[in-house]
């Protein structure tokens, strides 16, 4: 028998770090957060989130910038290691504050979280050392945004700090009058979980695999800004699920996304001239970004983005994110698999 508690946090924080996460990294986001079975839908509504709240100052891009492994430096140092807090609900904005307000601690993960392979003597080097810091800048892979972002916060790092904590405080007032007006559907929600679909969705969809059912108590979080949200963390005696509003939605496509391919989505998807110049192209570079279709096409950037968020909708491509850039591929199983299917026509 499992225990099911509706909890507010993490939920609220994970939303709160999100409007932060979207404004920095807003292209990544249209295209790895969405549904795409109803994509124009979600990509007005993620504009319009932004819309919704204060502006959020350039100087905050290192602490929410998504790395390679897809990773932010608050989720990374300020949300995954409190998940133990979740279920006892001791973890909220005031945690996150007492923790920024040492400085010394908040520039050592961010130079540890930067520059990973550094040894101890280098760190510490790099936190008394103007010279020291700027030199592994230099030496970075990191594209100019990020490189300025971190001599500016290494010459001056406090002031900095201080902005972040006053901006978390001020998006998070923001952000419960949301949570506030939307106390009808966070009460909907609540009456109409379906922890089985939410077990099946874990079990068999294409985001976070896992298994909720072997956890006696469960802890479920709504999120009312990432709306296809769909998080499960586990601890050594409970498991704790962060939901967007439309998680039910958001399940329903994974699980026809993990499905074979339909004939009919292929043949919708290949039916226009230009979407199989995008192959192609595809195939010829091996991957390609929606700049590389305006440049080489004529393309609008909405256009572009229409054009591969149908065949992502169809199971076709795949995507990666490099920095701030949104790379496209050719889902090569997806195509293994089609023919096999194509097979019994020319087998028969």
């Amino acid at each position: 028998m499992n225990n099911i508690k509706f909890i507010r946090q993490p939920g609220f924080i994970f939303d709160l770090f999100f409007l932060f996460t979207l404004n920095f990294n807003k292209e990544y986001c249209l295209t790895n957060f969405i549904n795409y079975s109803k994509s124009s839908e979600d990509t007005g509504y993620y504009n319009s989130v932004l819309n919704d709240f204060p502006p959020i100052s350039d100087d905050l891009l290192l602490f929410f910038y998504l790395t390679e492994d897809k990773k932010n430096f608050m989720t990374k140092f300020f949300f995954e290691p409190y998940k133990e807090q979740f279920a006892s609900e001791s973890y909220n904005i005031s945690v996150v504050q007492e923790v920024l307000s040492d400085h010394e601690r908040v520039l050592e993960n961010l130079i540890s979280f930067y520059f990973k392979d550094i040894d101890d003597n280098t760190l510490l080097e790099c936190k008394t050392s103007i010279s020291a810091i700027n030199k592994l800048i230099k030496e970075s892979n990191y594209n100019g945004d990020i490189k300025s972002a971190l001599y500016s916060f290494f010459i001056e790092p406090s002031p900095i700090i201080r902005r972040l904590s006053y901006e978390l405080m001020e998006k998070e007032f923001a952000l419960t009058q949301r949570y506030d007006n939307y106390s009808k559907r966070i009460s909907d929600l609540k009456e109409n979980f379906d922890f089985e679909l939410l077990c099946d969705g874990l079990k068999n969809g294409q985001q976070q695999k896992g298994d909720l059912t072997c956890f006696e108590n469960i802890y479920i979080s709504f999120c009312m800004l990432n709306k296809n949200c769909i998080k499960s963390l586990y601890c050594e005696n409970v498991a704790i699920a962060i939901l967007g509003f439309d998680y039910i939605e958001q399940i329903d496509y994974l699980l026809i996304q993990n499905k074979l391919p339909e004939l009919d989505v292929f043949g919708n998807a290949v039916s226009e001239t230009n979407r199989i110049h995008v192959l192609d192209l595809i195939l010829e570079r091996g991957e390609i970004t929606i700049k590389d279709l305006e440049q080489e096409f004529g393309f609008t950037g909405t256009n572009a983005y229409y054009h591969l968020s149908l065949m992502i909708k169809a199971g076709m491509l795949k995507t990666r994110n490099r920095g701030r850039t949104v790379l496209y591929s050719i889902n090569k199983n997806y195509f293994q698999v089609l023919c096999g299917i194509l097979g019994k026509y020319y087998k028969s």
